[in-house]
């Protein structure tokens, strides 16, 4: 079973398999704002979309 979800401020990924993914049960993995973690059978993937900083007219206008 797979569930793909997309939203303006996130995508997350659920798939289960039909047998464990890994030796160990749980495991994990965070590189900035991908997120992946493996529970028994399940794998999750999240990731958080960063909304970039924009320069106001006052700081273009004092640079």
């Amino acid at each position: 079973m797979q569930i793909f979800k997309r939203t303006p401020w996130f995508e997350a990924y659920f798939e289960i398999e039909e047998r464990r993914i890994l030796k160990r049960f749980f495991d994990r993995l965070s590189e900035g704002n991908d997120h992946q973690f493996w529970i028994g059978r399940c794998y999750l993937a999240f990731h958080v979309y960063r909304r970039e900083a924009q320069a106001s007219d006052t700081d273009a206008a004092t640079a």
